[in-house]
């Protein structure tokens, strides 16, 4: 055989070589593209519509009962707060209460300091009396101690300045010597149980002269 007739024949063999692989190249593609077509349609797969329709229901049912729930859990922070200010409210009250719950006989008791105050007055004019003023300043001393302890504050504002919110003035008089607007006489002496007057200090106030 010539050399000729031998490289024709191998070019034919390498044709079919490669004639064999584009063949199965192919059919390795679409045997590919087919598994790939049947995945894709195990992934997506179509819903009835009238299971689509139930779905929908569902989605909607779930959306109000969240809707729902929202809005009983603002209702029961709004309870929540509302029962912490009224127990905020309540105990200020007792507070209140156990505070300024003597005020009423204090006031009555305060006229027996008067009474005290003025028989001492009365006393100290007469020089046959000693023993018998000692007597009253000392009960009267004794029964300011006691209203001490439950915070009651005598008001005795003699030369200070007039306050309203303290005093309650009598009457005006000029006074050279004094600074105006300022205490000349405590007629009757304040008293104050905490932060609270429960009888002003009656006074007469300088004025300017």
């Amino acid at each position: 055989m010539s050399r000729k007739h031998k490289v024709d024949h191998s070019n034919k063999d390498q044709d079919a070589v490669v004639a064999a692989e584009g063949l199965e190249e192919n059919q390795a593609t679409n045997t590919t593209a087919s598994i790939n077509e049947a995945l894709g349609a195990k992934k997506t797969p179509q819903i009835p519509a009238e299971t689509q329709k139930e779905i929908d229901e569902l989605r909607e049912k779930i959306e109000s009962l969240q809707s729902k729930a929202d809005e009983a859990h603002e209702r029961a922070l709004r309870i929540q707060a509302e029962a912490q200010n009224t127990e905020r409210r309540a105990r200020n009250e007792v507070l209140k209460e156990r505070k300024f719950g003597l005020e009423k006989l204090i006031n009555e008791l305060l006229q027996v300091i008067d009474s005290l105050e003025h028989g001492i007055t009365a006393a100290a004019n007469n020089e046959h009396a000693d023993s018998l003023r000692d007597g009253m300043e000392l009960t009267l001393k004794m029964f300011l101690d006691v209203l001490a302890k439950f915070h009651v504050v005598q008001l005795n504002p003699q030369g200070e300045l007039f306050d309203p919110a303290l005093h309650e003035a009598l009457s005006m008089q000029p006074d050279p010597k004094a600074e105006p607007n300022s205490v000349l006489q405590v007629v009757q002496k304040g008293y104050q149980l905490h932060e609270r007057v429960i009888r002003p200090a009656r006074v007469i106030v300088a004025q300017k002269a």
